[in-house]
């Protein structure tokens, strides 16, 4: 049964000169590091890393791809204020490629409506992702309303 891990980045600076640019903050780097650190055992079967274009997306993808020994794939269509709707064509797209386990790094609201979208069939129950959370959901199939939500893993 493929699994779509959905990760939130890592809390970002605000000291950059546009908002794609914002890298992490130390805590952002610690609270990461923490999460993939804590639950390897369960994040181990990730065969593939999708992450956002945006700077603090890429950097937290790279520290989990780092511990995961994967590599990164950079996406553009997971910018924070993407169509969930598209990001599931291309998550079928991925499974039907064969690809069983996905994490996706990226922002909210993107992740929390992506979240609400597969498990309940509509965007009202919005996930609040805090930063560097990852959560898991099981799919039998990707589409609206079929995914149901397995676990949570938090930087604490």
């Amino acid at each position: 049964m493929p699994r779509l891990f959905l990760g939130r980045h890592g809390e970002a600076s605000y000291d950059a000169p546009s908002d794609r640019s914002r890298p992490l903050s130390e805590q952002g780097i610690k609270s990461s590091k923490i999460v993939v650190e804590k639950h390897t055992k369960r994040l181990s079967d990730i065969q593939t890393i999708w992450c956002s274009d945006l700077l603090r997306a890429q950097q937290t993808a790279r520290i989990y791809a780092a511990t995961l020994n994967k590599s990164v794939q950079v996406k553009s269509f997971l910018r924070p204020d993407s169509s969930p709707e598209r990001v599931i064509r291309k998550i079928e797209a991925a499974f039907d490629a064969d690809v069983s386990d996905l994490l996706i790094v990226g922002h909210q609201p993107l992740l929390g409506e992506l979240q609400s979208l597969l498990c309940e069939g509509n965007c009202y129950s919005s996930h609040p992702f805090i930063t560097s959370e990852i959560t898991l959901l099981q799919l039998e199939l990707v589409g609206v309303g079929l995914a149901s939500f397995d676990s949570q893993f938090l930087p604490v």
